[in-house]
């Protein structure tokens, strides 16, 4: 029976190397996502900042 565990916890960490670029494609676009939310973000508040002024 332990031998059944180790045979999952290999297969589990075969798996997660395999899909390291899909994980890493899914990171970069999350990242981009929020980079360019806080720039559209950035550009209204300076935006409705230099208008009430």
């Amino acid at each position: 029976m332990f031998a059944h565990f180790k045979d999952k916890k290999f297969i589990i960490i075969i798996i997660l190397i395999l899909t390291i670029p899909l994980w890493l494609m899914l990171f970069n676009y999350i990242s981009d996502f929020l980079i360019q939310t806080g720039r559209i973000t950035g550009t209204y508040i300076r935006v409705i900042g230099n208008t009430k002024c």
